[in-house]
């Protein structure tokens, strides 16, 4: 045990024996006791889904929006696994084979390696005249039965990408995955260990768009400079998608998807924790000021586009002074990509890549279809290199996430600040921890109890507009002396400090030495259990791509009452204690909000993702560096102490305190310190 700690535990000894002959031990402190009526949370029943109607924040400056949409456009890459961003990327080598000439256009079979093992299968269609370079479009293509192959009236891949070709334009339509010969890996597929790292099938596809973005930028016929998208349906998300994570396109029309109040109904459409915050009207807003055309019909969920989101991304284009960058078009069908609204994208495509404004050169002209060995890029599949599975990509790139992690965390100061820039933004967007203003928080008093050395005061805690409800007690002492306040976590809740035999051994010590001190009880603990229990996610499609996981609102209720205790008691940030898995949990809150000395209990927790999954189930929270990365805020804020730490855990807790030069602000102890101890780390 830290000699630190050790210091003044006689005299807290002493403190403690006289507390319990003055009769701390008492009956139990509860909030909701003598008939008090519950405060209903709402995050047990107001919850997000795929089909309710959500409107846009407004912004009310150019400088609010633009801070959002650089939020957004992390936001994105991190739910898709590319936060850290892959900035460095390999050339694409591309195999571009077999052509076919057809009227006004050539096609060719292409296929590449995105990453090692993961190829991206298309058909390059090129104009036939040599007026270059061209501008490029990538077309990705929704869940039509056969993929980039479909053609029928609702719907032709082929007339699409001849269309654009005959108009100059150089089209590439690619496979999602799972379809025609991207077939390595089923389309449908999800895993809860990859959602820790950010590992998932629409991940994999939108990094597959940024290399087709890639690809098309090294054809020597493209102008880099005029890249676009379109595609429908899940053709659509992956438009929006792929605009909010790369900004190469000057001109992006997502057809018959944008739409408030249905977000996409595959699981390819919903990567963990997208839309948790935001819906995908805002997401597409990140494309302004460029230009953007929604196609909508109706005869889908993108009716309304003309009253509803065509009028929400306006406001955003309206900021930049630029209304007329955002236009709309609905045609009276069911849910397609037909002739209509093709004809409404090569008007627009015109206009924005080739300066042609002319509506007569976006009717479209008869054609015929290549044949379908004329598309089949692996019609034979022993013609397929060697690919990896859906299994094999996914450790593939999870042992690639580790090794980057691994190999970046810091060893000195200098390299600290450039680390946590890297991996600091992916740890936010995983916990998408609200630090609410002092204004924002809602505080019901229900009730004072007198205790030996001060008063005990019954609270619920909330932040204005969530309706969220954190049991509390609130101690405050009779006598108050300088020093931090103290907010005691523990996954059982506050009973661990104020249990059935009234006020414990550490809040009384603490409240003795004139310390306020707040015992929680966090999300689904304690007095926050309803009655009966529920299962949140159930009937909920993509619970997580819309919701924060339990341990997730555990990590912010810390917050929430970090933020209240600072005006309850009128002081700095508190000290902060956490018992049992809630340790885990103070950690990341912890780095979420400047707290002051962290004590906490690690709970054996090893670094692996079945504890993750079962303990502190958070997704992307891998992806991040996890509470590696959390630990790297602590040096400087007071000190840390932390015990029954896992051997898998200790190096990454000496390494951070390490690069920081601040190993004297760590301690670090085989088993829980007596109260006594712990209270005297607190007092110093």
């Amino acid at each position: 045990m830290s000699s630190c700690i050790c210091a003044g535990a006689a005299l807290l000894s002493a403190t403690l024996a006289s507390l319990i002959q003055a009769g701390a031990a008492g009956s139990p402190i509860s909030v909701y006791d003598q008939g008090i009526e519950r405060i209903p949370d709402t995050r047990l029943s107001d919850l997000r889904a795929i089909e309710r109607t959500y409107s846009m924040p407004e912004c009310a400056s150019l400088e609010e929006w633009e801070a959002r949409a650089a939020w957004l456009r992390d936001h994105v890459r991190a739910s898709t696994g590319l936060l850290p961003w892959p900035g460095q990327r390999p050339p694409v080598e591309a195999h571009v084979f077999d052509r076919y000439v057809g009227e006004g256009y050539s096609v060719e079979k292409v296929y590449f390696e995105s990453r090692p093992g993961l190829f991206v299968t298309g058909n390059l269609y090129r104009p036939l005249d040599t007026q270059e370079p061209f501008p490029a479009v990538a077309s990705p293509h929704g869940h039509w039965q056969l993929g980039r192959l479909h053609h029928d009236d609702l719907g032709s891949l082929p007339g699409r990408g001849i269309g654009l070709a005959r108009r100059g334009m150089v089209a590439f339509l690619y496979d999602m995955m799972g379809y025609v010969d991207a077939d390595q890996m089923e389309h449908r597929w999800s895993d809860a260990r990859g959602n820790l790292w950010g590992v998932s099938v629409a991940g994999i596809q939108t990094f597959n768009s940024v290399r087709v973005l890639d690809f098309l930028s090294s054809l020597p016929d493209v102008d880099p400079d005029r890249l676009a998208v379109t595609g429908a349906s899940g053709g659509g998300t992956q438009t929006f998608l792929l605009v909010a994570v790369d900004e190469r396109p000057a001109a992006a029309a997502p057809v018959n998807m944008v739409s408030a109040s249905f977000q996409g109904g595959c699981i390819c459409e919903n990567p963990p924790g997208l839309r948790v915050q935001t819906l995908n009207p805002e997401i597409v807003s990140t494309m302004a000021p460029k230009p953007l055309l929604l196609v909508s019909c109706t005869g889908d969920w993108t009716a309304n586009t003309p009253e509803v989101e065509g009028p929400m991304v306006r406001s955003v284009y309206e900021l930049y002074g630029e209304p007329s960058g955002v236009r709309w078009t609905q045609v009276d069908a069911a849910h397609n990509y037909n002739r209509e609204s093709r004809e409404d994208v090569y008007e627009f495509l015109n206009e924005a890549l080739m300066g042609n404004s002319d509506p007569a050169a976006a009717v479209e002209a008869p054609f015929e279809a290549p044949p379908v060995e004329a598309l089949r890029v692996f019609a034979d599949p022993s013609e397929a290199p060697p690919r990896l599975t859906r299994e094999e990509l996914t450790e593939s790139l999870i042992e690639e996430k580790a090794r980057a992690f691994s190999e970046a965390y810091p060893e000195s100061r200098r390299e600290l600040e450039r680390f946590v820039d890297t991996y600091g933004p992916a740890l936010n967007h995983s916990l998408l921890v609200d630090v609410p203003s002092p204004e924002q928080i809602q505080v019901t008093e229900l009730g004072d109890t007198e205790v030996p050395c001060g008063v005990a005061r019954r609270l619920v805690i909330g932040r204005a507009g969530v309706g969220d409800a954190i049991p509390a007690v609130l101690l405050l002492p009779e006598v108050r002396r300088p020093g931090r306040p103290v907010l005691l976590v523990s996954d059982s809740g506050k009973s661990a400090f104020i249990g059935p035999r009234g006020i414990g051994d550490l809040a009384s010590t603490l409240l003795a030495f004139g310390r306020p001190v707040l015992a929680i009880d966090p999300f689904l603990t304690g007095e926050a259990v309803p009655e009966p229990p529920i299962d949140r996610a159930a009937g909920i499609e993509f619970f997580a791509t819309y919701n924060k996981t339990d341990a997730a609102e555990r990590v912010q209720d810390i917050v929430t009452a970090s933020v209240a205790l600072v005006d309850l008691a009128g002081r700095p940030e508190p000290a902060l204690v956490g018992l049992g898995d809630a340790g885990l949990w103070c950690l990341l809150a912890a780095w979420a909000y400047p707290h002051g000395p962290v004590a906490c209990d690690l709970a054996d927790f090893p670094l692996d993702d079945s504890a993750f999954l079962e303990r502190l189930d958070i997704p992307l929270l891998r992806q991040a560096g996890d509470l590696r990365t959390a630990l790297l805020a602590r040096p400087g804020h007071g000190g840390l102490l932390v015990w029954n730490v896992h051997p898998s855990f200790e190096p990454w807790i000496n390494r951070a305190f390490s690069a920081s030069s601040a190993a004297s602000e760590l301690e670090v102890a085989d088993s829980r310190p007596q109260d006594a101890r712990l209270a005297a780390w607190l007092l110093r």
